[in-house]
């Protein structure tokens, strides 16, 4: 019998296994993107008003959420819990500010949230998140209100300078913040 005969060989799993983890789905991504939380208002059919959250893509916007081929919506609700919302029974979608109590000092690293002297890439990584959560032209596209508008711009421009701030701090002592 020749060797590739399956009647010739030994039982047990083949020489070279597809998966390393035989417990974990094959198409189970392993790299979880994070969402975005974007506090929201809805109007329902009905008059009904919810106040809760949507997430979004890093990079998405609200409209195309609202104007993608998906029937439903899923909905956090202010008290946590999760539901189902049916794109044509809504009326309006309103991004609100949340009531944060937003640091007004002036250190570089109470603005970006972040301890001081934290590593570059953590403080980087709330640049970004930042970022995505106010910059003004991801804000406009979901249709704010122009006093939302002028607040997001202030708070970029706040964002901006606090990072350009610890980038020169961190260039004189000798890390380079690229």
């Amino acid at each position: 019998m020749a060797a590739g005969n399956p009647a010739t060989r030994a039982a047990g799993p083949p020489s070279a296994c597809l998966f390393t983890d035989p417990g974990r789905p094959m198409f189970e991504s392993t790299e979880k993107r994070p969402m975005v939380r974007i506090a929201v208002e809805i109007e329902l059919d009905g008059g009904r008003h919810l106040a809760g959250s949507l997430y979004l893509k890093p990079q998405g916007r609200l409209s195309d959420m609202l104007n993608d081929e998906r029937a439903f919506l899923p909905f956090e609700t202010a008290d946590g819990s999760f539901m189902m919302l049916k794109k044509a029974a809504l009326i309006s979608v309103t991004p609100v500010s949340e009531a944060t109590s937003e640091y007004q000092g002036n250190n570089a690293f109470q603005i970006l949230g972040v301890r001081d002297g934290a590593p570059l890439e953590e403080i980087k990584a709330a640049y970004h998140r930042l970022c995505a959560e106010n910059h003004p032209d991801r804000l406009n596209a979901a249709a704010v209100g122009r006093d939302t508008l002028d607040r997001a711009t202030a708070r970029m421009a706040r964002i901006n300078d606090a990072w350009t701030r610890i980038q020169k701090q961190y260039e004189s002592a000798g890390t380079a913040a690229a």
